[in-house]
Order: structure tokens, then sequence, then C-alpha cells
């Protein structure tokens, strides 16, 4: 049974994978992950053909990475809301933002998410790639994807 699933797992992955290299998708493996990297745009018809579709669907967890405004990239939030998908905002580059002004620039984007009504968001992440030291919501996303993202049951079960 495990075998089956483990093949079943491999098969899905690489489908994903031909599916991203069509999406023009960039794969980041990591230990236990693999990062997919994709164009961002907010153009609807990006995102409305179905093997982009049954791509979002299948991932296992979703960073929608944002600079200055969580309008940048609306369309796709609106598509993951329809279909009932939960995501995660991270706002990167928070460097660039002068240190005084950074807690304005926090409750602009809460405001932004309450006056969008996003539906389906579950966290947002303020940080620098480059800098990641500098703001401790680096970690605090690295844990909850590691940890807090885990079904640590159904991973036993199916790794062990």
């Amino acid at each position: 049974m495990k075998t089956k699933k483990r093949n079943k797992d491999i098969q899905a992955n690489e489908c994903f994978f031909n599916i991203l290299e069509k999406l023009e998708g960039t794969p980041y493996h990591g230990t236990r992950y693999t990062l997919w990297d994709t164009p961002g745009r907010n153009d609807e018809s990006a995102y409305t053909n179905q093997e982009y579709i049954s791509f979002i669907k299948g991932l296992t967890q979703r960073l929608i990475l944002i600079q200055y405004t969580i309008k940048e990239i609306l369309n796709l939030i609106r598509l993951f809301d329809d279909l009932g998908l939960g995501y995660d905002i991270v706002v990167n580059k928070f460097d660039d933002i002068d240190e005084d002004e950074q807690d304005k620039f926090r409750r602009q984007i809460q405001r932004e998410i309450l006056s969008l009504k996003l539906k389906r968001k579950k966290n947002v992440f303020f940080l620098s790639a480059s800098y990641p030291r500098m703001f401790p919501d680096w970690l605090k996303m690295v844990h909850y994807l590691t940890e807090e993202c885990l079904d640590y049951d159904d991973y036993t079960a199916t790794y062990t």
C-alpha cells in the first residue's frame, strides 16, 4: 500500500513539474518540499486555464508574494478565494520600508485585507529574503511551513 502511495506521489509530482514547465515555473527543491516559483502576473487570463487551476489545487501550501499592496496580485487571490483554497501572504522587501514607517505599512496591508474581504487568507508575513534576520516573521514563517503545516500522523503513516 505504501509503495502505491509513493508511486502516485511521484507521478503527481512529475505531472506538476510538466505543467509548471509549460507555465514557465521554476522548481526549487529543498528537504521534504519543492518550492514552485511561478511568474507573478495580475492577469486573469493567465490564471483561468485548466492546467493552472489543476496545478494550484494540488499544492500543499500557497504563498502569495507581494511588495507594496495586495492589489498587485488581487486576481490570483480572488481565484484562490473562489476555489476555496487557503493561502498565506508574504510581504517581501520589508527592508525597503523606512523603519519609522513599518508599523504604518503593516496597518495599511491589514486594512487592504479587510477592505478587500479576502476569504481564505491564513497568515501575513512581513520579511526580507535578502536579510532574513532583520524581521522575526521570517522565523515564524519557516516554523509555520515546517512544523504547523505538516500532518504528522499522515506523514508518519505514509513514509515510515
